[in-house]
Formats: C-alpha cells, sequence, structure tokens
C-alpha cells in the first residue's frame, strides 16, 4: 500500500464533518436539497454544514442516520474531533504568539539575576514568564503597563526590560513591610534620612530603608537592566504603601541619592497614586513631574539659599566643600557634584569626594548576604584587600577621606 502523504503538517488542520457529508451525498448521487426534504432539515443548514459554517448537531446526527445509514455516532465524532483539532491549532497559535513575545523579555539576565530559574525550552521560559508577571497571556503585561510607558520619548528603550525591572520592584517591595503610610512622619525623617548620605552607601543603606518603611515607603534596589536606561520608578502598591524603585545604574553615590530624594519628591508632592513615575537619565525631555520631582531633590540635598551664600563667597577649595558639607550635614560628594554640574569646580577636581559605586559594591547593595571583596577592590568599609602601598603623603590633594561614619582630615604641607 502506498502511504498517503501530505504537503503540510497534520497538526496544522481540522476537517469538518460537512466535507464527509459532501463526499456521502456525492458516493449516494443525492443533492443537498433532496438531503433536507428527506431529513425535514432546511437546506440552508445543509447548505451551511457542507461548507464548514454550521456545527453538525445531534438532532442532525440522529436524521443522517436514518436517510444516510450511517450510525448517529459516526457524525458526532467527527464534529467532536474537529472541534478538538480546532481548540489544539489554536493553541499552537497562541503557544507561538506567547514565544514570539517571550524573546522580547531579557529572560537570560533575568535567571542570572535570580529572577527566574535558568531554562532553556521556551514553553517552560513561558510559564515563568506568566508567574512572575502575574497575568494569564505576556500580551497582558503590555496592557498593565501602557500608563507607565506614556512619558517614554526614547525609542531605544525597551518596554519589556523595563516592565521586567519595574515587576522585580513589585516583587521584592510586596515582601517589604511597611508601616501606614503618612506623608508628615516622611517629612519630618527627610532630615535624619539626608544627613546619611554622610556614610558609606553600604552603610547607610539599612538605615534609609528602615526610616523610609517606619513612613510607608518601601525601597529597593534592582540592578540595571540593558535597555532601560531608568535610574529609579515611583509607584503605590496601595492607599498605604508607597514603593520606590533604584536601579544603582549610577557611578557615583550622590547620583544614587539624588535618584532617591528624587523619587521620594514625588510622594511628598503628592503626586497621582494611580501613576508609575519613572526617572530615566539623561532625559532632556521631561514632564512637570519630574522637573518638581527633580526641583524637590536638589533643594533638600543642598538648600538654594545655602548654596547661594556659599557660591558667593568663592572659595570652592576641597577645605571649604568639606566645610560646608559638614555643615549641611551632607556628604562632600554631593556638594562637590553639585558645584561641578553647575561649573564651579571640573569634574575631576570633585572626583575626590565622589563615593565610586563598583560592581562589587552594588552587588552588596542589592543582596544583604556577606560577601568577600575581590582583589584590589574596597570593601564596605573602604579597606582594600589587597597590600595598599599608597601612604598618607599620596593622599594629599584628598582632605577628607571616609572612614566608618566620620571625616578624617589629612594633614598637607602645602596648606
Amino acid at each position: 500500500m502506498t502511504k498517503r502523504t501530505f504537503p503540510f503538517e497534520l497538526s496544522d488542520i481540522a476537517f469538518h464533518p460537512g466535507e464527509t457529508l459532501q463526499e456521502v451525498l456525492e458516493a449516494n448521487s443525492m443533492t443537498q436539497k433532496e438531503l433536507a426534504d428527506r431529513t425535514g432539515i432546511t437546506k440552508k443548514t445543509v447548505q451551511e454544514i457542507v461548507q464548514g459554517r454550521a456545527s453538525l448537531s445531534a438532532h442532525t446526527a440522529v436524521a443522517l442516520e436514518k436517510v444516510l445509514g450511517i450510525k448517529a455516532t459516526f457524525w458526532l465524532n467527527l464534529q467532536a474531533g474537529y472541534e478538538a483539532d480546532l481548540a489544539r491549532i489554536e493553541a499552537q497559535r497562541r503557544m507561538q504568539k506567547e514565544i514570539d513575545l517571550a524573546k522580547r523579555f531579557p529572560y537570560a539576565t533575568m535567571a542570572k539575576q535570580g529572577m527566574v530559574p535558568e531554562k532553556k525550552q521556551w514553553e517552560e521560559r513561558i510559564e515563568l514568564l506568566l508567574r512572575f508577571f502575574a497575568v494569564a497571556s505576556l500580551e497582558k503585561v503590555e496592557l498593565t503597563l501602557q500608563a507607565a510607558f506614556r512619558r517614554k520619548k526614547n525609542p531605544d528603550v525597551s518596554p519589556y526590560a523595563l516592565a521586567t525591572w519595574l515587576r522585580q520592584g513589585e516583587i521584592l517591595g510586596s515582601k517589604t513591610e511597611t508601616a501606614p503610610f503618612s506623608r508628615d512622619r516622611l517629612r519630618s525623617e527627610l532630615p535624619a534620612l539626608l544627613a546619611l548620605s554622610r556614610l558609606p552607601l553600604v552603610e547607610a543603606k539599612k538605615e534609609a530603608v528602615r526610616i523610609c518603611a517606619e513612613c510607608g515607603v518601601a525601597v529597593v534596589l534592582v540592578p540595571h537592566l540593558p535597555k532601560t536606561y531608568v535610574n529609579g520608578a515611583t509607584k503605590w502598591l496601595s492607599r498605604e504603601k508607597a514603593l520606590v524603585i533604584l536601579s544603582l545604574r549610577g557611578s557615583y553615590g550622590d547620583i544614587i541619592w539624588f535618584s532617591l530624594v528624587h523619587e521620594l519628591g514625588h510622594i511628598l508632592k503628592g503626586h497621582s497614586k494611580k501613576d508609575t513615575f519613572i526617572d530615566f537619565a539623561n532625559d532632556r525631555d521631561r514632564d512637570e513631574k519630574e522637573t518638581e520631582a527633580d526641583d524637590f531633590a536638589s533643594e533638600q540635598l543642598i538648600p538654594s539659599l545655602a548654596l547661594r551664600f556659599f557660591r558667593d563667597k568663592g572659595d570652592f577649595s576641597p577645605q571649604a566643600i568639606g566645610e560646608f558639607a559638614e555643615k549641611l550635614e551632607r556628604s562632600p560628594g554631593i556638594v562637590a557634584g553639585r558645584l561641578a554640574h553647575l561649573g564651579h569646580i571640573n569634574w575631576n577636581s570633585a572626583a575626590q569626594f565622589r563615593e565610586i559605586v563598583t560592581p562589587y559594591m552594588r552587588s552588596v547593595l542589592i543582596t544583604p548576604t556577606t560577601h568577600t571583596a575581590p582583589k584590589g577592590e574596597k570593601n564596605p568599609l573602604g579597606l582594600c584587600v589587597e597590600q595598599c602601598s599608597r601612604t598618607e603623603g599620596d593622599l594629599v590633594g584628598s582632605p577628607y577621606i571616609a572612614t566608618g561614619s566620620t571625616m578624617t582630615t589629612i594633614p598637607s604641607a602645602s596648606r
């Protein structure tokens, strides 16, 4: 017997029972009108069944058995098989669409950061992505984030990577215990929060997170994902709980402090609880709310009146910068970064004050576990892992060296 072959995949087709019915009619030299007259079924219904536009009902199956001598169960099985094939084909179509969508998410990076398990099969990845985003279809991810992306102007931003970053923040934020939100308490705690900027980031983090949690704000750190270009984001998880997500994208501590206060500005300024506010890096087309949050952060970190008095003196020496920062109870890096931004000192001069955020420090900030610093990198207390050959004499020009929670002045023969 010759094996019958098809130029297509059998799994991609479904045969309607009307095709078989037409073959039987032709074999019996019977017209559709004659079948209609004999069965009592309307000619229109017979025509629609043959054309595959109508289902073959149990009543019709019984009538066909009487007229054509083919049992009703045969016709009903054909109908059931056809419907099952349609359902399977539709499921395959949906799965292919889900696969196409899943390929747009940074799954490998998600697995590397521990958001999802490592999987190779797309069907497994899709199932895990659906659980991660808590949706029935990956199409729903786009729908739930339309409001968040309405301000996005940068075509280089991947909405799928950004959605992933935001969702991880939501997951971590939902696990963070907070008191009911209190705007008054957050405002009153702001000075103590900003005074923590004098500490190294890894020391300040725990206390800063605690202060915010007691005010009803969950602060979480989510590693920056490629193609997100985001510094931070703010949204409300409930009426009594706000969420601030920081990416630690900046290479310096003063940038991270600015991002935190910027996000808190959205909350303290009473910006809409229905919106998700996303702070993109190097965004030159900022809307009113983002500009307002920028102004809030600038004023809180360095009050404009105090900054004006300092600038009017015209002394931007390292000594003056350190004393001004101490008076404000701020990190010298915050002051130096602002002065460089305004053009009063160059960035090279500001660098001696600014805390560099290394990849190792990011891992310490994001993961609350014990880490061993790689050779040559500084640990959270600023101590070098490998033996350091530099002496105090090498540090002339960097008069303020952070050591724990104090600022130590290194004597200089030149001063």
